[in-house]
Protein backbone atom coordinates (compact mmCIF):
# COMPACT_ATOMS: atom_id res chain seq x y z
CA UNK A 1 0.00 0.00 0.00
CA UNK A 2 1.44 3.41 -1.43
CA UNK A 3 0.31 6.52 0.74
CA UNK A 4 1.18 9.99 -0.56
CA UNK A 5 1.18 12.63 2.44
CA UNK A 6 -0.16 16.27 1.44
CA UNK A 7 0.71 18.59 4.71
CA UNK A 8 -1.25 21.82 5.59
CA UNK A 9 0.19 24.80 7.31
CA UNK A 10 0.14 25.24 10.92
CA UNK A 11 0.06 28.93 12.81
CA UNK A 12 1.49 27.37 15.84
CA UNK A 13 3.58 30.66 18.03
CA UNK A 14 7.25 30.33 19.21
CA UNK A 15 7.89 31.55 22.50
CA UNK A 16 10.48 34.57 22.83
CA UNK A 17 13.82 33.10 23.73
CA UNK A 18 15.58 34.55 27.43
CA UNK A 19 18.06 37.05 26.85
CA UNK A 20 21.36 36.14 26.60
CA UNK A 21 23.67 36.81 29.41
CA UNK A 22 25.22 40.35 28.90
CA UNK A 23 28.77 39.98 27.08
CA UNK A 24 27.86 36.65 25.57
CA UNK A 25 28.73 36.71 21.90
CA UNK A 26 26.99 33.47 21.13
CA UNK A 27 24.29 33.56 18.72
CA UNK A 28 21.74 32.10 20.19
CA UNK A 29 18.42 30.07 18.72
CA UNK A 30 15.77 32.41 18.49
CA UNK A 31 12.94 30.23 16.34
CA UNK A 32 12.12 26.71 15.24
CA UNK A 33 9.62 25.48 12.84
CA UNK A 34 8.91 21.59 11.64
CA UNK A 35 8.39 20.60 8.15
CA UNK A 36 5.51 19.36 7.88
CA UNK A 37 3.62 21.32 10.33
CA UNK A 38 0.39 18.94 10.41
CA UNK A 39 0.47 15.47 8.62
CA UNK A 40 -1.35 11.71 8.86
CA UNK A 41 0.02 8.49 9.21
CA UNK A 42 -0.92 4.92 9.48
CA UNK A 43 -0.29 3.07 12.11
CA UNK A 44 3.46 0.98 11.35
CA UNK A 45 4.18 3.62 9.19
CA UNK A 46 6.94 6.61 9.48
CA UNK A 47 7.63 10.14 8.29
CA UNK A 48 10.83 12.19 8.93
CA UNK A 49 10.40 15.57 9.90
CA UNK A 50 12.53 18.44 9.15
CA UNK A 51 13.92 21.17 11.79
CA UNK A 52 14.46 24.83 10.71
CA UNK A 53 16.41 26.73 13.23
CA UNK A 54 16.75 30.87 13.28
CA UNK A 55 19.01 32.47 12.36
CA UNK A 56 20.69 30.71 9.86
CA UNK A 57 24.20 31.05 11.73
CA UNK A 58 23.16 30.06 15.01
CA UNK A 59 25.37 28.24 17.14
CA UNK A 60 23.74 25.68 18.81
CA UNK A 61 20.65 24.47 16.18
CA UNK A 62 20.55 21.14 17.87
CA UNK A 63 17.03 20.06 19.23
CA UNK A 64 15.43 17.27 21.27
CA UNK A 65 12.06 15.26 20.24
CA UNK A 66 9.50 14.11 22.13
CA UNK A 67 5.68 12.81 21.09
CA UNK A 68 2.86 14.17 24.17
CA UNK A 69 1.26 10.57 23.65
CA UNK A 70 4.06 7.82 23.01
CA UNK A 71 0.95 5.00 22.73
CA UNK A 72 0.24 7.04 19.39
CA UNK A 73 3.28 7.72 17.93
CA UNK A 74 7.00 7.91 18.71
CA UNK A 75 9.85 10.07 17.60
CA UNK A 76 13.53 9.28 17.18
CA UNK A 77 16.82 11.44 18.03
CA UNK A 78 17.05 12.90 14.88
CA UNK A 79 12.95 13.48 13.99
CA UNK A 80 11.85 10.08 12.34
CA UNK A 81 8.03 9.56 13.70
CA UNK A 82 6.71 6.07 13.75
CA UNK A 83 2.94 5.93 13.69
CA UNK A 84 1.88 3.37 16.82
CA UNK A 85 -1.75 3.20 16.35
CA UNK A 86 -4.49 5.43 15.91
CA UNK A 87 -5.32 9.14 17.44
CA UNK A 88 -3.93 12.46 17.55
CA UNK A 89 -0.56 13.58 19.14
CA UNK A 90 1.76 17.04 19.46
CA UNK A 91 5.34 16.31 18.14
CA UNK A 92 8.03 18.84 19.73
CA UNK A 93 11.33 20.10 18.82
CA UNK A 94 13.03 21.56 21.96
CA UNK A 95 16.46 23.86 21.63
CA UNK A 96 18.96 22.47 23.50
CA UNK A 97 20.42 26.30 23.06
CA UNK A 98 17.31 27.47 24.97
CA UNK A 99 14.52 25.34 26.17
CA UNK A 100 11.80 28.32 26.22
CA UNK A 101 12.53 27.65 22.13
CA UNK A 102 10.34 24.89 20.62
CA UNK A 103 7.55 24.60 18.16
CA UNK A 104 4.93 21.43 17.96
CA UNK A 105 3.50 19.45 14.90
CA UNK A 106 0.32 17.98 14.48
CA UNK A 107 -0.18 13.98 13.80
CA UNK A 108 -3.32 12.09 12.99
CA UNK A 109 -2.20 8.23 13.19
CA UNK A 110 -5.88 6.99 11.23
CA UNK A 111 -7.33 4.12 11.06
CA UNK A 112 -6.16 1.40 8.46
CA UNK A 113 -9.54 0.21 6.29
CA UNK A 114 -9.93 -2.59 4.45
CA UNK A 115 -10.75 -1.18 0.57
CA UNK A 116 -12.79 -2.95 -1.44
CA UNK A 117 -13.28 -1.40 -5.27
CA UNK A 118 -15.46 -2.17 -7.89
CA UNK A 119 -14.36 -1.58 -11.99
CA UNK A 120 -13.79 -2.26 -15.12
CA UNK A 121 -10.47 -1.90 -17.84
CA UNK A 122 -8.79 -3.43 -20.19
CA UNK A 123 -6.59 -6.85 -19.82
CA UNK A 124 -4.00 -8.49 -21.86
CA UNK A 125 -6.88 -10.26 -23.43
CA UNK A 126 -9.93 -8.12 -23.64
CA UNK A 127 -10.91 -4.68 -24.51
CA UNK A 128 -12.77 -4.26 -21.21
CA UNK A 129 -13.17 -6.75 -18.22
CA UNK A 130 -15.29 -6.26 -15.12
CA UNK A 131 -12.09 -5.68 -11.95
CA UNK A 132 -12.54 -5.79 -8.04
CA UNK A 133 -9.50 -4.75 -6.26
CA UNK A 134 -9.28 -5.51 -2.74
CA UNK A 135 -6.53 -3.41 -0.74
CA UNK A 136 -4.87 -2.50 -4.32
CA UNK A 137 -4.90 -6.13 -5.24
CA UNK A 138 -6.70 -6.65 -8.79
CA UNK A 139 -8.64 -9.38 -9.68
CA UNK A 140 -11.06 -9.62 -12.61
CA UNK A 141 -14.85 -11.15 -11.94
CA UNK A 142 -15.18 -14.57 -13.80
CA UNK A 143 -18.31 -14.72 -16.80
CA UNK A 144 -19.44 -18.26 -15.67
CA UNK A 145 -19.90 -20.44 -19.22
CA UNK A 146 -19.35 -17.04 -21.08
CA UNK A 147 -16.44 -14.95 -21.87
CA UNK A 148 -15.68 -12.64 -19.44
CA UNK A 149 -17.00 -10.40 -16.80
CA UNK A 150 -17.47 -7.43 -18.44
CA UNK A 151 -18.19 -4.25 -16.22
CA UNK A 152 -18.71 -3.73 -12.53
CA UNK A 153 -19.92 -0.78 -11.51
CA UNK A 154 -21.23 -1.30 -7.50
CA UNK A 155 -20.36 -3.28 -4.68
CA UNK A 156 -21.55 -3.65 -0.78
CA UNK A 157 -20.48 -6.09 1.93
CA UNK A 158 -22.37 -8.21 4.06
CA UNK A 159 -20.28 -9.71 6.93
CA UNK A 160 -17.85 -11.20 4.83
CA UNK A 161 -19.52 -11.77 1.43
CA UNK A 162 -18.88 -9.35 -1.47
CA UNK A 163 -21.35 -8.19 -3.62
CA UNK A 164 -20.58 -6.63 -7.09
CA UNK A 165 -23.18 -5.33 -9.87
CA UNK A 166 -22.29 -5.45 -13.04
CA UNK A 167 -22.46 -7.19 -16.49
CA UNK A 168 -21.20 -10.65 -18.05
CA UNK A 169 -21.06 -10.08 -22.36
CA UNK A 170 -22.96 -13.07 -23.88
CA UNK A 171 -21.19 -15.28 -26.89
CA UNK A 172 -23.26 -12.71 -29.61
CA UNK A 173 -21.45 -10.15 -27.02
CA UNK A 174 -24.17 -8.33 -25.62
CA UNK A 175 -24.35 -7.20 -22.07
CA UNK A 176 -26.29 -9.15 -19.68
CA UNK A 177 -26.95 -8.17 -16.31
CA UNK A 178 -24.91 -9.80 -13.16
CA UNK A 179 -24.08 -9.36 -9.91
CA UNK A 180 -21.28 -11.26 -8.39
CA UNK A 181 -21.61 -13.19 -4.57
CA UNK A 182 -17.84 -13.82 -3.79
CA UNK A 183 -16.57 -13.95 -7.27
CA UNK A 184 -19.72 -16.08 -8.05
CA UNK A 185 -21.82 -14.66 -11.07
CA UNK A 186 -25.30 -14.55 -10.63
CA UNK A 187 -27.28 -13.72 -13.84
CA UNK A 188 -30.29 -11.73 -13.79
CA UNK A 189 -31.63 -11.75 -17.11
CA UNK A 190 -31.61 -13.83 -20.38
CA UNK A 191 -28.66 -15.24 -21.37
CA UNK A 192 -29.58 -15.43 -25.33
CA UNK A 193 -31.03 -11.85 -25.22
CA UNK A 194 -30.05 -9.59 -28.54
CA UNK A 195 -29.93 -5.95 -25.97
CA UNK A 196 -27.49 -4.35 -24.07
CA UNK A 197 -28.51 -3.75 -20.39
CA UNK A 198 -26.47 -2.32 -17.29
CA UNK A 199 -26.54 -2.56 -13.89
CA UNK A 200 -26.00 0.08 -11.82
CA UNK A 201 -26.09 -0.02 -7.69
CA UNK A 202 -26.45 -3.06 -5.34
CA UNK A 203 -28.46 -3.52 -1.87
CA UNK A 204 -28.82 -6.66 0.37
CA UNK A 205 -31.00 -6.27 2.37
CA UNK A 206 -32.28 -9.61 4.72
CA UNK A 207 -30.63 -11.99 2.60
CA UNK A 208 -32.29 -10.53 -0.51
CA UNK A 209 -30.43 -8.91 -3.26
CA UNK A 210 -31.44 -5.84 -4.67
CA UNK A 211 -30.34 -4.37 -8.23
CA UNK A 212 -30.99 -1.21 -10.10
CA UNK A 213 -30.13 -0.56 -14.29
CA UNK A 214 -31.35 -0.49 -17.67
CA UNK A 215 -31.78 -1.61 -21.01
CA UNK A 216 -30.84 -0.14 -24.33
CA UNK A 217 -33.44 -0.86 -27.04
CA UNK A 218 -32.17 0.24 -31.11
CA UNK A 219 -33.53 2.82 -33.11
CA UNK A 220 -37.45 3.19 -33.18
CA UNK A 221 -37.86 5.73 -35.82
CA UNK A 222 -38.92 8.42 -36.45
CA UNK A 223 -40.14 8.38 -32.40
CA UNK A 224 -37.11 7.59 -30.72
CA UNK A 225 -33.97 7.64 -33.65
CA UNK A 226 -31.32 7.32 -31.29
CA UNK A 227 -32.73 4.34 -29.45
CA UNK A 228 -34.31 4.36 -25.69
CA UNK A 229 -33.71 2.78 -22.62
CA UNK A 230 -35.71 1.46 -20.58
CA UNK A 231 -35.28 1.00 -16.33
CA UNK A 232 -35.44 -1.95 -14.55
CA UNK A 233 -34.61 -3.34 -10.98
CA UNK A 234 -34.08 -6.96 -9.96
CA UNK A 235 -34.92 -8.92 -6.76
CA UNK A 236 -33.18 -12.08 -6.09
CA UNK A 237 -34.73 -13.63 -2.65
CA UNK A 238 -32.59 -16.65 -3.05
CA UNK A 239 -34.72 -18.86 -4.66
CA UNK A 240 -36.09 -16.64 -7.46
CA UNK A 241 -34.95 -13.30 -9.32
CA UNK A 242 -37.84 -11.01 -10.43
CA UNK A 243 -37.82 -7.54 -12.96
CA UNK A 244 -39.63 -5.24 -12.14
CA UNK A 245 -40.43 -2.93 -15.35
CA UNK A 246 -39.88 1.03 -14.20
CA UNK A 247 -41.20 2.59 -17.73
CA UNK A 248 -44.58 2.28 -20.22
CA UNK A 249 -44.76 2.64 -23.93
CA UNK A 250 -43.90 6.19 -23.92
CA UNK A 251 -41.06 6.99 -21.49
CA UNK A 252 -37.27 6.26 -21.91
CA UNK A 253 -36.42 5.88 -18.24
CA UNK A 254 -32.72 5.18 -16.80
CA UNK A 255 -32.47 3.82 -13.18
CA UNK A 256 -29.09 4.61 -11.23
CA UNK A 257 -29.52 4.05 -7.48
CA UNK A 258 -31.72 1.90 -5.38
CA UNK A 259 -31.76 1.62 -1.83
CA UNK A 260 -34.47 -0.51 0.54
CA UNK A 261 -36.06 0.53 3.96
CA UNK A 262 -37.36 -3.29 4.53
CA UNK A 263 -41.31 -2.59 2.62
CA UNK A 264 -40.60 -0.06 -0.02
CA UNK A 265 -38.04 -0.25 -2.81
CA UNK A 266 -36.52 3.52 -3.90
CA UNK A 267 -35.11 3.92 -7.01
CA UNK A 268 -33.43 6.87 -8.73
CA UNK A 269 -32.98 7.67 -12.48
CA UNK A 270 -34.63 9.79 -14.98
CA UNK A 271 -37.47 10.04 -17.50
CA UNK A 272 -38.04 11.76 -20.72
CA UNK A 273 -40.78 11.91 -23.12
CA UNK A 274 -38.75 13.06 -26.16
CA UNK A 275 -35.45 13.44 -27.75
CA UNK A 276 -35.18 16.86 -25.97
CA UNK A 277 -35.84 16.93 -21.86
CA UNK A 278 -35.27 14.13 -19.14
CA UNK A 279 -36.04 14.77 -15.75
CA UNK A 280 -34.46 13.67 -12.14
CA UNK A 281 -37.27 10.65 -11.45
CA UNK A 282 -37.93 8.53 -8.30
CA UNK A 283 -40.05 5.26 -8.18
CA UNK A 284 -41.51 3.61 -4.51
CA UNK A 285 -41.91 -0.18 -6.06
CA UNK A 286 -43.40 0.81 -9.18
CA UNK A 287 -43.15 2.62 -12.26
CA UNK A 288 -46.78 4.08 -11.68
CA UNK A 289 -45.77 5.33 -7.48
CA UNK A 290 -43.55 8.26 -9.32
CA UNK A 291 -42.43 11.96 -8.72
CA UNK A 292 -40.55 14.13 -10.68
CA UNK A 293 -36.94 15.70 -8.26
CA UNK A 294 -37.24 18.61 -11.22
CA UNK A 295 -38.33 20.59 -13.77
CA UNK A 296 -39.31 18.83 -17.11
CA UNK A 297 -38.18 21.14 -19.69
CA UNK A 298 -34.28 20.70 -18.63
CA UNK A 299 -32.21 18.06 -18.43
CA UNK A 300 -31.75 16.30 -15.14
CA UNK A 301 -30.57 13.03 -13.98
CA UNK A 302 -30.62 11.04 -10.34
CA UNK A 303 -27.71 9.24 -9.93
CA UNK A 304 -27.84 7.82 -6.18
CA UNK A 305 -30.34 7.59 -2.99
CA UNK A 306 -29.56 6.86 0.31
CA UNK A 307 -32.23 6.19 2.75
CA UNK A 308 -31.19 8.35 6.26
CA UNK A 309 -33.56 8.05 9.43
CA UNK A 310 -37.09 8.83 8.69
CA UNK A 311 -35.96 10.58 4.98
CA UNK A 312 -35.02 10.03 1.22
CA UNK A 313 -32.11 11.73 -0.38
CA UNK A 314 -30.80 11.64 -3.90
CA UNK A 315 -28.36 13.42 -6.04
CA UNK A 316 -27.64 13.99 -9.01
CA UNK A 317 -27.73 17.54 -11.33
CA UNK A 318 -29.42 19.26 -13.98
CA UNK A 319 -29.90 22.14 -16.21
CA UNK A 320 -31.13 23.58 -19.99
CA UNK A 321 -31.19 21.18 -22.40
CA UNK A 322 -29.11 23.07 -24.93
CA UNK A 323 -25.94 21.25 -25.91
CA UNK A 324 -23.04 22.47 -24.14
CA UNK A 325 -24.82 24.06 -21.17
CA UNK A 326 -23.56 24.19 -17.70
CA UNK A 327 -25.27 21.27 -15.00
CA UNK A 328 -25.60 22.01 -11.24
CA UNK A 329 -25.14 19.80 -8.99
CA UNK A 330 -27.73 19.01 -6.88
CA UNK A 331 -28.89 17.17 -3.70
CA UNK A 332 -32.74 16.49 -2.96
CA UNK A 333 -34.57 15.47 0.28
CA UNK A 334 -37.42 13.37 -0.12
CA UNK A 335 -38.65 15.66 -2.93
CA UNK A 336 -38.76 18.61 -5.68
CA UNK A 337 -39.32 21.21 -3.10
CA UNK A 338 -36.08 20.30 -1.33
CA UNK A 339 -33.63 20.71 -3.40
CA UNK A 340 -30.08 21.81 -2.61
CA UNK A 341 -27.60 23.84 -5.44
CA UNK A 342 -24.00 22.81 -4.47
CA UNK A 343 -22.59 24.74 -7.43
CA UNK A 344 -23.57 28.11 -8.69
CA UNK A 345 -24.42 26.93 -12.20
CA UNK A 346 -21.46 28.80 -14.20
CA UNK A 347 -19.60 25.92 -14.61
CA UNK A 348 -20.51 22.29 -15.65
CA UNK A 349 -20.56 19.87 -12.35
CA UNK A 350 -22.22 16.87 -11.72
CA UNK A 351 -22.50 14.57 -8.55
CA UNK A 352 -22.79 10.60 -9.10
CA UNK A 353 -22.39 9.23 -5.31
CA UNK A 354 -23.30 9.87 -1.73
CA UNK A 355 -22.54 8.76 2.19
CA UNK A 356 -23.91 9.97 5.03
CA UNK A 357 -21.64 9.95 8.51
CA UNK A 358 -24.05 10.60 11.17
CA UNK A 359 -25.70 13.21 9.69
CA UNK A 360 -22.88 15.09 7.51
CA UNK A 361 -23.67 13.95 3.79
CA UNK A 362 -21.25 13.59 1.43
CA UNK A 363 -21.49 13.88 -2.26
CA UNK A 364 -18.97 13.12 -5.36
CA UNK A 365 -18.65 14.51 -8.60
CA UNK A 366 -16.74 16.95 -10.62
CA UNK A 367 -16.80 20.64 -11.48
CA UNK A 368 -15.15 21.93 -14.71
CA UNK A 369 -12.40 24.24 -13.98
CA UNK A 370 -11.55 27.54 -16.07
CA UNK A 371 -9.71 25.85 -18.63
CA UNK A 372 -12.37 23.56 -19.39
CA UNK A 373 -11.05 20.41 -17.12
CA UNK A 374 -13.09 17.83 -15.11
CA UNK A 375 -11.41 18.88 -11.55
CA UNK A 376 -11.98 15.84 -9.59
CA UNK A 377 -14.37 17.08 -5.83
CA UNK A 378 -17.06 16.40 -3.16
CA UNK A 379 -19.24 18.01 -1.11
CA UNK A 380 -19.93 17.95 2.18
CA UNK A 381 -23.28 19.47 3.52
CA UNK A 382 -23.60 19.72 7.74
CA UNK A 383 -26.37 22.07 9.30
CA UNK A 384 -27.55 23.22 6.08
CA UNK A 385 -24.65 24.55 5.10
CA UNK A 386 -22.10 23.58 1.87
CA UNK A 387 -18.53 23.40 1.53
CA UNK A 388 -16.59 21.40 -0.99
CA UNK A 389 -12.99 19.78 -1.29
CA UNK A 390 -11.23 19.31 -4.21
CA UNK A 391 -9.03 16.45 -5.02
CA UNK A 392 -7.60 17.29 -8.24
CA UNK A 393 -5.28 19.48 -9.84
CA UNK A 394 -6.69 20.19 -12.90
CA UNK A 395 -4.21 18.99 -15.11
CA UNK A 396 -6.31 15.82 -16.49
CA UNK A 397 -9.85 15.26 -16.34
CA UNK A 398 -10.74 13.18 -13.29
CA UNK A 399 -13.95 12.60 -11.64
CA UNK A 400 -15.76 10.95 -8.77
CA UNK A 401 -17.63 7.39 -8.87
CA UNK A 402 -17.99 6.38 -5.65
CA UNK A 403 -17.64 6.98 -2.39
CA UNK A 404 -17.73 5.83 1.67
CA UNK A 405 -17.33 7.41 4.95
CA UNK A 406 -16.22 6.50 8.18
CA UNK A 407 -16.18 9.35 10.85
CA UNK A 408 -14.10 11.86 9.20
CA UNK A 409 -12.47 9.57 6.91
CA UNK A 410 -13.59 10.43 3.38
CA UNK A 411 -12.87 7.39 0.30
CA UNK A 412 -14.10 8.65 -3.41
CA UNK A 413 -12.74 6.48 -6.47
CA UNK A 414 -13.29 7.48 -10.39
CA UNK A 415 -11.21 8.13 -12.92
CA UNK A 416 -8.31 10.47 -14.41
CA UNK A 417 -8.12 11.13 -17.84
CA UNK A 418 -5.20 12.10 -20.23
CA UNK A 419 -6.77 14.77 -22.21
CA UNK A 420 -4.43 14.15 -24.40
CA UNK A 421 -3.65 10.90 -24.90
CA UNK A 422 -6.95 9.84 -23.44
CA UNK A 423 -5.67 6.92 -21.66
CA UNK A 424 -7.63 6.34 -18.21
CA UNK A 425 -6.05 5.83 -14.84
CA UNK A 426 -9.01 3.75 -11.85
CA UNK A 427 -7.80 6.14 -8.77
CA UNK A 428 -8.90 6.42 -5.29
CA UNK A 429 -8.37 8.86 -2.81
CA UNK A 430 -8.34 9.37 1.14
CA UNK A 431 -9.42 12.78 2.35
CA UNK A 432 -9.16 13.28 5.96
CA UNK A 433 -11.57 15.83 7.82
CA UNK A 434 -9.56 16.75 10.95
CA UNK A 435 -7.15 19.05 8.94
CA UNK A 436 -7.83 22.91 9.85
CA UNK A 437 -8.02 22.63 6.17
CA UNK A 438 -9.58 19.86 4.59
CA UNK A 439 -6.76 18.02 2.26
CA UNK A 440 -6.93 15.24 0.51
CA UNK A 441 -4.38 12.12 0.82
CA UNK A 442 -3.73 10.67 -3.35
CA UNK A 443 -3.74 6.73 -3.05
CA UNK A 444 -3.89 6.27 -6.61
CA UNK A 445 -1.53 3.24 -6.21
CA UNK A 446 -4.73 1.11 -5.92
CA UNK A 447 -5.46 1.56 -9.41
CA UNK A 448 -3.94 -0.74 -12.36
CA UNK A 449 -1.98 1.11 -14.60
CA UNK A 450 -3.43 2.65 -17.67
CA UNK A 451 -6.94 2.02 -19.45
CA UNK A 452 -9.36 1.48 -16.05
CA UNK A 453 -11.89 2.99 -14.39
CA UNK A 454 -13.17 2.54 -10.79
CA UNK A 455 -16.94 2.95 -9.34
CA UNK A 456 -17.55 1.94 -6.50
CA UNK A 457 -15.70 1.61 -3.27
CA UNK A 458 -16.38 -0.22 0.14
CA UNK A 459 -14.14 0.00 2.82
CA UNK A 460 -14.48 -1.96 6.66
Amino acid sequence: MVWQLIAVCSCSKTAAPDPPPSGDTTVHVNGITIEPAEFVLLPGLSQQLTVHVTPANAGNKNVTWSCSDNSVATVSSDGLVTAVKEGSTDVTATSTDNSSVKYSAKLHVLRNYELYIAGNGATDYFANCALFWKNGTPSTLTGGGFLVGWSAYAITLVGDDVYIAGSIVNTRLWDIPTYWKNNVPHVLADTNASTDTYTRSIAVVNNKVYVAGYTFYDSECPVYCNGRNRAFYWVDDGTAVSATALFDESASTNAYGIACNGSDIVVAGATAHDQYFRWANLWTNTFTNTASLSPLNGFYEARAVQLHGADTWFTGYGGCPDYGCNATAFVWKNDMGNATALTDGTRDAQAYCMAFSGDVLYVGGYERNDAGKYVAKYWKISGGSVSSCTLSDGTYNEVVNGIAVSGDDVFLVGTATNPDTRARKAKCWRSYQGFSTAQSLDISAYAVPGGHDAYGIFIK
